[in-house]
């Protein structure tokens, strides 16, 4: 896709959600991705800068980011896993404690389930086969194991 160079091709540009002036000493430019894209120079959906120029320059790292989306957008921080030892006998406070932290988690994994699922629709719609199958590279670790909290460099090693 071609890089905008000019106010009425930012606005034009499909992954352009919306754009922002502000006027103070001088103009500023506030550009608003559309989900799911993200600046990677920025590490957000938005773009700031003092010129046209600048702001072009910077949306050549504009690329599509479904994980951005995921797990700084989308989903709960995930819950602390419990280290309760399964035995017969449970004091009435760990039982609770375990009763709640499995709730948390089957919110999360629905969260976490939903995301993955609309991203996996964009990326599909996209014929997007790379994001495709980093996304359920993603979704089979999450169900796989409770303590699985994917990193940047995590993700960065499964791209």
């Amino acid at each position: 896709m071609k890089n905008p160079r000019t106010l009425k091709d930012f606005e034009n540009d499909p992954r352009v959600s919306s754009i922002h002036q502000e006027t103070h000493d001088q103009t500023d430019y506030w550009i608003y991705l559309n989900w799911p894209y993200n600046c990677e120079l920025m590490d957000c959906p938005s773009i700031h800068e003092h010129t046209l120029k600048d702001c072009s320059d910077v949306f050549k790292s504009v690329v599509l980011d479904y994980e951005y989306w995921i797990f700084d957008t989308f989903i709960p921080e995930k819950p602390k896993h419990l280290d309760i030892k399964e035995t017969y006998q449970l004091t009435l406070d760990d039982y609770e404690k375990q009763i709640e932290y499995k709730n948390k988690m089957r919110n999360y994994k629905r969260s976490v389930s939903k995301s993955i699922n609309e991203c996996l629709n964009h990326a599909r719609a996209k014929k997007d086969q790379k994001s495709i199958n980093r996304l359920f590279a993603i979704g089979h670790e999450l169900s796989a194991n409770d303590r699985f909290l994917p990193t940047r460099e995590w993700i960065a090693k499964h791209s």
